[in-house]
């Protein structure tokens, strides 16, 4: 193949190989930005092309400290030469396989593309604000940085150990016309289901290991269609979702063509990157979670709370507001000063618990339109301060216009932890463009969800699917693409 007129090119050939049985050509655009194909052949004739782009940072420092905190795969490259030390950081895109077309092959180019831009931004932008490292893209670095990694084909044959996504040919952008595979039934038949019904999902069963796996499954078909999943988890269950399954002998049985994926993750953990917004909950919720509702000062708080609620993200905030407050017959000074001794103690013993979420993942998760993890960490955290996250979650996420469809939240907790607060504002997400999957013991359990769009319920090691305008089926549930964790960590 000579050279390429697709999306962002001219891209010239620089490199041509054999790769086992496959033919291999690398690419480079006038951006430095490379582009992988592998073609696979029946005889004469090619079938289809797996895709990957690759692009580099040119790294100034030491990047160890970045390194150890990305659950992404990233490649890291040192090369020692006489006169100089050369470093990069590779990042590369989720590698597709696309009927062999122009079209395909362009559209795919055009979508891995835009990926590899959002995820060197915010590379770039974790590299250079935990640390004192400088990056620059190669389009950006000299002659001889470039050389020395451009014009070394052992380096940049490196291909990503990452799964592959199997392309259609139609747009996988499209989440009202996508379905995705739950697994099989007795006869070895693929059971789908309509990515548009994940977000309102509900899951029944006394088998907490595989209701939460089932969570998995609907949680990769939303990753996979590129739309972004915020996942609150206090077991580690769903961490596995940045790593690729280490166990693919039941692919074959269960028609998965796919490889193995681990999904691009963030993890948000409290008092770093994750605080309760006081501006995001509600009175009676902060008062209920520290055994304040039925104080004397509550009727104080909750009136003060719920006036000047949107300028109280901390608790500082708060004793400011309580500070100012004019005594009355109703609430005299006394019960003002005792109001702030009890928020000062609050305060005291929960220094890390609030603040103002800032980050642009958590509050427009949908911008860079990639199929991401937004992992809020829950562990070792009281019943309580889970519900007072969520919450303050649920409505940072939101508080930005987006899009129909667009962000899907996916609960490890499971009802009896999450009560009434969360589970009365999930019920009208669908109606609001947002999405659920949500999962509990018993049907009582989940009796505020009366017209969900898609029902599971376990029955013994089966599961029963409907789905609205489908009729009812029965499947096993195939493996996760990614590491299933929630079997680890729940005892199995």
């Amino acid at each position: 193949m000579a050279d390429l007129a697709l999306s962002h090119g001219p891209w010239k050939k620089i490199v041509s190989a054999t790769w086992g049985q496959f033919p291999v050509q690398i690419y480079q655009n006038p951006d430095k930005v490379l582009l992988v194909t592998l073609f696979e052949k029946k005889g004469d004739e090619i079938e289809g092309v797996l895709v990957l782009e690759r692009r580099a940072l040119v790294i100034e420092g030491d990047a160890t400290k970045f390194s150890l905190t990305q659950k992404r795969e990233m490649t890291f490259i040192e090369k020692i030469t006489r006169e100089n030390r050369f470093k990069y950081l590779i990042v590369d895109s989720t590698p597709a396989f696309v009927p062999y077309s122009e079209t395909d092959l362009s559209n795919e180019v055009a979508k891995q593309y835009e990926e590899l831009d959002a995820l060197v931004k915010l590379t770039k932008k974790g590299i250079e604000g935990s640390t004192d490292v400088k990056t620059k893209e190669l389009k950006n670095a000299s002659e001889e940085e470039i050389q020395n990694l451009i014009g070394d084909p052992i380096a940049i044959l490196q291909v990503s150990k990452r799964g592959v996504m199997i392309r259609d040919s139609h747009d996988s952008h499209q989440a009202s016309q996508s379905k995705f595979l739950l697994g099989v039934d007795r006869e070895e038949t693929k059971v789908e289901a309509n990515v548009k019904s994940v977000f309102s999902s509900i899951i029944i069963g006394e088998n907490s290991e595989l209701r939460l796996h089932l969570t998995h499954i609907l949680a990769e078909g939303a990753l996979l269609n590129s739309i972004p999943c915020v996942i609150f988890d206090s077991s580690g269950a769903f961490s596995g979702l940045a790593l690729p399954n280490k166990d693919k002998e039941q692919f074959e049985k269960f028609g998965m063509k796919a490889l193995p994926i681990g999904f691009p993750f963030k993890q948000f953990d409290l008092g770093k990157s994750l605080f309760v917004d006081l501006s995001m909950v509600d009175p009676a919720l902060f008062l209920s979670s520290f055994n304040l509702e039925k104080a004397d000062v509550a009727p104080l708080i909750q009136k003060v709370y719920g006036e000047k609620g949107s300028k109280i993200s901390v608790l500082s905030d708060l004793i400011v507001e309580l500070s100012s407050f004019k005594e009355t017959k109703e609430f005299p000074k006394f019960s003002i000063l005792r109001a702030i001794r009890i928020i000062e103690v609050m305060q005291k013993s929960n220094p890390l618990l609030f603040g103002k979420n800032i980050s642009e993942e958590l509050t427009s998760p949908w911008k860079d339109g990639l199929g991401k993890v937004l992992y809020i960490n829950l562990a070792k955290q009281g019943d309580e301060v889970k519900r007072l996250i969520v919450n303050s979650i649920l409505k940072t996420v939101t508080s930005n216009p987006f899009s129909s469809n667009s962000v899907l939240f996916v609960f490890e907790p499971n009802t009896e932890i999450l009560k009434d607060d969360v589970l009365k504002q999930l019920v009208d997400f669908p109606k609001q463009g947002k999405g659920f999957i949500i999962h509990g013991g018993h049907e009582v359990d989940l009796q505020l969800f009366s017209d969900p769009s898609l029902k599971m319920e376990i029955v013994g090691t089966d599961v029963v699917v409907a789905e609205k305008g489908e009729t009812k089926k029965r499947f096993i549930p195939r493996p996760a693409f990614s590491l299933c964790e929630e079997y680890s960590n729940t005892g199995k």
